[in-house]
């Protein structure tokens, strides 16, 4: 699950596990229009900041060795 796809990165990823909170509430408010991410400012800022934690207390995806 949030292992993301064609449309979009992961939620595990290092750029998202390592952003601030108040970053991916604007990230999901804005959206990221030319990389497929959705304006979700219509979603009550409640349920946002949910949204939020939901992504920090994902695991984020381990490092492979080369």
């Amino acid at each position: 699950m949030a292992e993301g796809g064609k449309e979009g990165p992961s939620l595990r990823a290092d750029e998202v596990q390592q952003a601030t909170p108040g970053t991916l509430f604007w990230i999901l408010t804005n959206g990221v229009v030319r990389r497929g991410m959705p304006v979700w400012s219509k979603l009550p800022e409640p349920q946002r900041w949910q949204l939020v934690s939901y992504i920090r207390s994902l695991t984020p995806t381990p490092k492979t060795a080369n």
